[in-house]
């Protein structure tokens, strides 16, 4: 109590020094410069919360003897603290993506879960659209590193599997089984095939330079299975005036892979297999950039899988056949069965029958795989300027045979700082999607989960013929 007490009356006795050298400044005529008084400079007090270096060694000395330790000033805080939740994951994150669905164009699941399974040929071919009957199943897997550097760069790694099938029968086919030859009696086309597996491993980099942020992403990818598009071609013809019958087909079931399942080989999988498999791989790079505009709108855009090096497979399963059957006029045939006595001078001609199969064969022709170059580009638009509601329409291409086009709206609300819900109507790879999802976003911690009513056809999407499921996992700081 009696070193406070010697303390405080230093300072006063300080205080009232200062002010007497003050007014005797004033009296002898100084100017406020020359007698050192802080002057006002910009609306503040120079000598405002500033004690100068005689009054800080007079206190010090006063400290000491009384046995008060120095306590430094504190400087003032002049930055702003930011939101805990506001930028999560600044410095890195660790996470892992899955997915796996499948659909078709007509059957629901349940269909598939009752006592006994029924197919209505007459109701399939009527509610059918007019590509026909697909089916699709796809299975995908993901991790990743991402490390950022002072929220301008950023660089990682990541590792994925993605399985994709897609098989389609064209609907002029099925009304033919049902309903019989068409009014011209002519009929063609083709089973067709879109499935592949890949696994890639990828390094990637990415930079942001005022508004406008880019990432340049290289990816080594191995085909796990690839399968040749055309499956099964056939045509046909009957001409009514003539009696001539045509009928041709052909079944081209080829499947690349280095997996040893088909040939003698067949279950052993060893070094050599992966080694095998890791040397054909396949070389591309993507592009992926975002431009902010202002505080509304922000463009999104994505170039992937451009292609540098394809990947080399020679070894999977093919089993080929072909026949075609030609009758110059049916009439004249079936009459010349019924009655060959009486028609030896009619002229008909024997019908023409070939039929040729090869296979299984399991050394293939060389062949050169590429995945599909796919370009997107969206826009994330903020109505209110803030995250209560993100719209976001996104248009893409699919370039494959020759290509197709990928589209998309995303609806986002995300609210008390951690939640967010979404809705997603879009076309991604021929499949419409219903998608509504759930996420919970932290700073160090992010779970999302989704689930999508999914169909090849625009109708089938809303009658949930085909589901979906998303789940993603997020980790960091």
């Amino acid at each position: 109590m009696k070193k406070l007490f010697l303390t405080v009356t230093a300072v006063v006795c300080l205080s009232l020094y200062g002010f007497s050298q003050e007014s005797v400044s004033s009296k002898e005529g100084e100017t406020p410069e020359e007698s050192g008084i802080p002057q006002e400079k910009d609306g503040l007090k120079n000598g405002e919360d500033i004690i100068d270096s005689q009054t800080e060694n007079m206190l010090e000395e006063i400290r000491r003897r009384n046995g008060i330790d120095s306590i430094p000033l504190k400087k003032p805080d002049s930055g702003i603290k930011k939101d805990f939740f506001a930028n999560g994951r600044t410095k890195f994150e660790l996470g892992i993506d899955l997915a796996a669905g499948a659909s078709n164009s007509y059957f629901s699941i349940k269909d598939f879960f009752t006592p006994e399974f029924e197919i209505n040929f007459d109701k399939l071919s009527d509610s059918l659209p007019k590509a026909g009957f697909s089916t699709n199943v796809l299975a995908y897997l993901n991790t990743f590193l991402t490390i950022r550097i002072k929220d301008k760069y950023e660089f990682g790694t990541y590792v994925s599997a993605k399985g994709f099938s897609l098989i389609n029968v064209p609907k002029n086919l099925i009304d033919f089984i049902v309903k019989g030859p068409p009014e011209n009696g002519k009929i063609a086309g083709e089973i067709t095939n879109m499935s592949s597996s890949f696994v890639d491993t990828s390094l990637f980099f990415g930079m942001k330079i005022k508004n406008f942020k880019f990432k340049v992403s290289g990816s080594y990818f191995v085909p796990l299975m690839y399968g040749e598009y055309s499956l099964v071609s056939y045509e046909f013809e009957n001409n009514a005036s003539t009696g001539r019958l045509y009928a041709k087909g052909k079944s081209n079931a080829v499947l690349y892979t280095d997996i040893p399942i088909f040939n003698k080989n067949s279950g052993k999988f060893n070094l050599q297999s992966v080694n095998s498999m890791l040397k054909n791989g396949g070389f591309d790079i993507g592009f992926d950039g975002s431009y902010k505009f202002n505080d509304i709108a922000t463009l999104n855009f994505s170039l992937k899988h451009i292609p540098v090096v394809p990947a080399r497979l020679n070894k999977g399963f093919s089993h080929i056949s072909e026949g075609k059957i030609e009758i110059d006029s049916i009439i004249k045939y079936l009459y010349g069965l019924l009655s060959p006595m009486q028609n030896e001078n009619i002229n008909v001609k024997t019908p023409l029958v070939d039929f040729f199969s090869s296979g299984p064969v399991y050394d293939l022709p060389p062949k050169r795989i590429l995945r599909p170059i796919k370009f997107n580009i969206s826009s994330d638009i903020y109505p209110f300027k803030n995250k209560y509601l993100i719209i976001t329409p996104s248009i893409g291409c699919h370039f494959l045979r020759p290509f197709y086009i990928d589209m998309g709206l995303r609806l986002e609300s995300r609210f008390l700082k951690v939640l967010g819900l979404y809705y997603v109507f879009s076309r991604e790879d021929k499949i419409w999607k219903n998608k509504l999802g759930f996420f919970f976003d932290s700073r160090i911690f992010r779970f999302e989960v989704a689930a999508a009513a999914v169909s090849p056809s625009f109708t089938g999407s809303f009658k949930a013929v085909g589901r979906e499921v998303n789940v993603s996992v997020v980790v960091g700081y």
